[in-house]
């Protein structure tokens, strides 16, 4: 038993950097420069969103918002959360409890439909959005479904 620790933890690492990794696939599949097709660009950006818990048809509008008012107060996405101003701010935000919290209350907001507070998702766009972080919701929800139920930690 005490061998499979040192092969579980680096085996950890390994998996954990790769899912975190995603995120780059994620942000130039985006872009759409991954590859010559669109559909491809979006089929991928859209995978890798499912394993890096981003949802790629949100992230799209989002980040070109970002790009269109980069460091611009009140404007850029990426300046709505305020920046840690003391050591146990800092500590709390290298947790990740902050990121997790901001994820699963944006998953919230747009499954259900609360896209108001987004400006920069255009109202053409709401009802792709929206029925693309349900289906990535239903994927987890599967994931989930099938490790309870047969105890596989695949999901996991």
């Amino acid at each position: 038993m005490g061998w499979r620790w040192w092969v579980a933890l680096p085996a950890l690492v390994v998996y954990g950097t790769s899912l975190a990794t995603m995120f780059a696939a994620l942000h130039e599949c985006v872009h759409r420069t991954a590859f010559a097709s669109p559909k491809i660009n979006d089929g991928v950006a859209w995978f890798a969103g499912l394993l890096s818990f981003y949802n790629s048809t949100f992230y799209r509008y989002y980040h070109t918002w970002h790009h269109r008012y980069t460091q611009i107060p009140g404007k850029d996405p990426e300046l709505e959360d305020g920046k840690p101003q003391n050591w146990r701010q800092y500590l709390l935000e290298l947790s990740g409890i902050p990121w997790w919290i901001g994820k699963l209350k944006t998953y919230f907001y747009l499954a259900t439909g609360q896209l108001q507070r987004y400006p920069y998702v255009p109202e053409a766009a709401r009802a792709e959005v929206i029925r693309s972080v349900r289906w990535q919701l239903a994927v987890y929800a599967l994931g989930m479904a099938i490790w309870v139920g047969t105890g596989w930690p695949g999901f996991l």
